[in-house]
């Protein structure tokens, strides 16, 4: 299965005009589940500092770690060696 996100943007290239609006398609076509993460670790991070995390810390609160899992890239015309390091 594909991830919606990037359903959409490979729908949104199909249909581009051609010029910048498909180059820019091309050039993110296949990112949105990396955007998408970095969007996520964005939000991990804001929520775990700050006053009111440090507040937490002093009483022995942990952070938590995110996890993302995947066996493979969902799409066959993504390359099967795409790998994203947070």
């Amino acid at each position: 299965m594909i991830a919606p996100i990037d359903a959409t943007l490979t729908a949104k290239l199909k249909s581009a005009k051609p010029g910048a609006e498909e180059e820019l398609y091309k050039r993110i076509d296949g990112q949105g589940g990396h955007r998408q993460r970095k969007a996520d670790l964005s939000s991990v991070q804001s929520i775990f500092s700050g006053d009111r995390w440090n507040k937490l810390a002093k009483k022995n609160a942990q952070t938590q770690r995110v996890l993302w899992a995947s066996t493979s890239t969902k799409n066959p015309t993504y390359r099967d060696v795409i790998m994203w390091k947070s």
